[in-house]
């Protein structure tokens, strides 16, 4: 009974923690791009004009929209889920009775304090949840193959076929898993071989299959999530030009992926040699390939172009180390990793005053108290201006989501999923009393149709801001 008490505590105490750095954030004027995508996604799924599902789009994951299940705390899903891995890690640390209580302290004021973790469980709600399936799915297969529990076997399967719809990029390690069944099993009875990698593989290709299926239902193109101009994947490699030169150069991608990660996960490369059963210092074995996991799937992300440097992406590592260092008996090794641990806390916060990603850097700076510039500030401005005609806005929320997502009322828009947005495109001084247009004629279908809008004209409309790349329209 006490067991269960504490634990509920712990979790209690580190969602307490997470969704109160997610609303300080929010009040100080933070919210992350990410956050508010998919807030609007969710907006448009409850209260959009209808309120239906395919609202949300069917290009990103689809678990990823029910991570904002509260538009308003849009950080709260992530918050969720981020308790509870972390309760899940120190639970999981907390039965290893030969890892000092030094070791579990450093964990737990890890996964309170440091900075990779905060940004992802208040700014990252589909990432915190694709890491989450991730890190489950391997403990259960480090389970079954310490265990050999076929219970878990199937656990793993279900639970690495739902990374896929958190996380496209899930299915390109998929033969990476049917290595370790076969560094599991053997040939020698190679038809247990061959149903154990159905098992492992069957849930993520179900799961693939459906989408597919969604997709060709919904919009008559069953590849739309693979190649829209919104697509996932293309999104992503907008945001990497500097990494022209990692993609497709395997040994370009693995320097990159070790130098940019050693410093915090120092601690997850010492361990390394050590991740075999029972932590024995052997060979590549199936428990040092499943401890591999996170920096193959960061080694991939790289390869691929999908992959954006930023600090919080180094998590992964943290909690796969959790999983494996129970299994380290020699005493000199867990008597360093202490030491490790303290340089990864001390560096993750440097590191983010230093990191590509503005983001985060200004998340950093407002959770150690400095003031900083909001970054949708300008997007309230014109949420204050729009939300004041009882007409409606027209508006491509491909790149201007924010504020349909800042606003909360989504019925005021007239966006590209509704039927009329054509005609109002067309014609928009007879649909709308305001238009707000990202000027980017490839990125904006309004300013794609009206290309002087770029120049602040629109026949029939004055502007009423010109905010950068955003200009608001009022009918005259």
């Amino acid at each position: 009974m006490f067991r269960k008490i504490s634990v509920i505590l712990l979790f209690l105490i580190f969602f307490s923690l997470y969704f109160w750095i997610g609303l300080q954030a929010q009040r100080a004027g933070f919210i992350s791009q990410n956050n508010l995508f998919y807030a609007e996604k969710a907006l448009l799924a409850i209260k959009g004009d209808p309120p239906r599902l395919e609202n949300a789009g069917l290009v990103y994951p689809p678990l990823s929209s029910l991570m904002t299940f509260l538009p308003s705390y849009p950080f709260t899903g992530g918050a969720l889920i981020g308790a509870l891995l972390s309760t899940l890690l120190m639970v999981w640390l907390g039965r290893a009775p030969h890892v000092s209580p030094i070791t579990k302290v450093l964990f737990l004021i890890i996964l309170l304090t440091s900075f990779p973790v905060l940004f992802l469980v208040t700014q990252k709600p589909a990432i915190v949840l694709f890491f989450t399936l991730f890190t489950l799915a391997n403990l259960l297969l480090l389970q079954f193959h310490q265990l050999r529990y076929t219970q878990r076997l199937f656990l793993f399967g279900i639970t690495y076929g739902l990374c896929f719809l958190a996380g496209y990029e899930s299915m390109f390690l998929l033969p990476y898993y049917v290595v370790i069944c076969l560094s599991i099993i053997g040939l020698k009875n190679r038809g247990y071989f061959l149903s154990t990698a159905l098992v492992i593989t069957i849930p993520a290709l179900f799961f693939f299959a459906a989408w597919i299926y969604l997709n060709w239902i919904f919009t008559g193109d069953p590849l739309r999530f693979l190649h829209s101009p919104y697509s996932y994947f293309l999104a992503l490699r907008g945001f990497t030009p500097f990494m022209a030169q990692t993609k497709r150069q395997i040994f370009a991608s693995l320097s990159f992926v070790l130098i940019w990660s050693l410093p915090f996960a120092l601690f997850y490369y010492f361990s390394l040699p050590f991740a075999g059963k029972k932590g024995r210092l052997v060979g590549i074995g199936p428990s040092t390939l499943i401890y591999l996991a996170p920096f193959c799937l960061l080694l991939l992300e790289v390869y691929l172009g999908l992959f954006h440097p930023s600090v919080f992406r180094l998590s992964l590592f943290l909690f796969f180390a959790a999983i494996f260092i129970p299994q380290i008996r020699q005493r000199i090794v867990q008597k360093i990793i202490p030491l490790l641990l303290v340089v990864a806390l001390v560096w993750g916060w440097w590191a983010a005053w230093k990191s590509p990603d503005r983001e985060e850097q200004l998340f950093a700076r407002i959770v150690l108290g400095s003031e900083v510039i909001s970054l949708v500030a300008p997007y309230q401005e014109i949420v204050n201006i729009v939300s004041k005609t009882k007409e409606k806005v027209l508006l491509d929320d491909a790149q201007l989501y924010s504020i349909v997502a800042l606003d909360g009322v989504p019925q005021r828009y007239i966006l590209p999923y509704n039927y009329e947005f054509g005609s109002a495109l067309s014609q928009p001084s007879l649909f709308v009393e305001y238009v707000v247009v990202y000027a980017d004629p490839n990125k904006d279908r309004i300013a794609g149709a009206w290309p002087q809008v770029i120049d602040g004209h629109l026949p029939g409309f004055y502007p009423v801001l010109i905010q950068g790349d955003v200009s608001v329209f009022r009918r005259r």
